[in-house]
């Protein structure tokens, strides 16, 4: 018998909730941790035939009970950080009773399981160190302060110890932690970047198959203008058309007061318009020659429009964050683009005035030769030829 589908796809869900439950439970540090304390604590319970292994089996479950429950992000019992703090609290709670039951107060015989905790909460932050290692230190040295005979003589060699291998504990963690979240944040801000380049990339070819198909006529600069700030993520961007004596704005995006013209002598425009090269500005407040279209731009890049040694506009990028090379690369890469479509159009043009003018000529001669011949047609005989002229009296000239 076959069962229905949904219930089957039913028990797959359940399976694979199951199963994600127990590698979360299996991936906590804290309940790794709380069972290798367990498994100490009950096992030197064993070899030294304390009597009360029960009280620590029983401890030892509910400990490992709460850090179950509380190892459940979908319980939604405890924000995160306070989870964290009951989660330590409780482990420290734990071995203080299994050293407060294996042994007198001076003869503690597992205070090193406080190590761990310590290093875990190390791992979790500096706040967290330092309230576990604080009330570790409390508890191992509460005995020996209130109950003062019957003491080792080496144990406060030990607690002195085991503070010392505490202190270097958090710090080494520390500091191994900061060094996996540096790096750990280097490679997101890597991949960021690089995902940021790829849609640059993407829209890049879309600009080029726009202006391949459609040449740049106004409403093509007006969807490059959206590519920059839709896909490309630029909140300012424009293209200037005209000469290296004056431009006047193609198309832009972003501006509630745009300049329409720029002189050869104006901003960082006027400064790409007499070099012929990109400019970029990282920061506009320290270049003298920035011309403010917003308030709010931190940075710009102009990029020339070239066709050969002929400058025909530039494409600007402004934006309120600091750009880079990477974005500087991506803006010499449309401008290019631009600058092509725009050589194109240009070149079209001029051959459409050359047939036009080729088609004009050709016209003149086609009429030319049309009056010619309708003038010539009475002097000439059905093939074409020029009639026999008269002399004298009609005798044909020939006779």
């Amino acid at each position: 018998m076959i069962a229905p589908t949904g219930r089957l796809s039913a028990r797959s869900a359940v399976a694979a909730a199951r199963k994600r439950s127990l590698q979360r439970l299996l991936n906590d540090p804290h309940v790794l941790v709380s069972g290798a304390i367990v498994v100490a604590v009950v096992g030197a319970a064993i070899v030294a035939r304390a009597p009360s292994i029960g009280v620590l089996v029983g401890s030892a479950f509910v400990l490992l009970l709460l850090q179950v429950v509380l190892a459940q992000r979908a319980g939604g019992i405890l924000p995160r950080s306070n989870r964290n703090t009951v989660r330590l609290a409780a482990m420290l709670v734990f071995v203080g009773i299994a050293n407060a039951l294996l042994g007198p107060p001076g003869l503690w015989p597992v205070p090193s399981l406080f190590l761990p905790i310590v290093a875990l909460a190390a791992a979790l932050g500096r706040r967290e160190a330092i309230w576990v290692a604080a009330l570790a230190g409390v508890l191992t040295a509460a005995p020996l302060i209130l109950v003062r005979e019957g003491h080792d003589p080496a144990t406060v060699e030990r607690a002195i110890a085991l503070f010392v291998a505490a202190a270097v504990l958090i710090v080494g963690t520390r500091r191994t932690v900061s060094a996996l979240e540096d790096a750990l944040a280097r490679a997101r801000r890597l991949i960021a970047t690089e995902r940021h380049r790829s849609a640059q990339l993407a829209a890049v070819d879309e600009v080029g198959r726009l202006l391949a198909a459609r040449g740049a006529a106004p409403e093509v600069l007006d969807a490059v203008m959206d590519l920059f700030n839709r896909r490309m993520g630029y909140g300012y961007a424009s293209i200037y058309l005209g000469d290296d004596q004056r431009l006047h704005m193609g198309a832009q995006v972003g501006y509630a007061e745009p300049i329409l013209d720029f002189e050869r002598g104006q901003g960082v425009l006027g400064r790409t318009m007499r070099s012929h090269e990109l400019q970029f500005a990282p920061d506009v407040q320290q270049d003298a020659e920035y011309v403010a279209a917003d308030a709010a731009v931190r940075s710009e890049i102009c990029a020339p429009l070239l066709d050969g040694d002929s400058f025909l506009g530039v494409v600007n990028v402004e934006s309120q964050k600091t750009l880079d090379d990477t974005d500087v690369a991506t803006v010499r890469l449309v401008a290019d683009r631009v600058a092509a479509a725009l050589a194109l159009a240009r070149e079209r043009s001029e051959l459409a005035d050359r047939a036009e003018v080729f088609r004009r000529l050709i016209g003149f001669a086609s009429k030319g030769h049309r009056n010619a011949r309708r003038r010539l047609r009475p002097h000439l005989d059905r093939g074409g030829h020029p009639r026999p002229r008269r002399v004298g009296g009609g005798l044909p000239d020939d006779a």
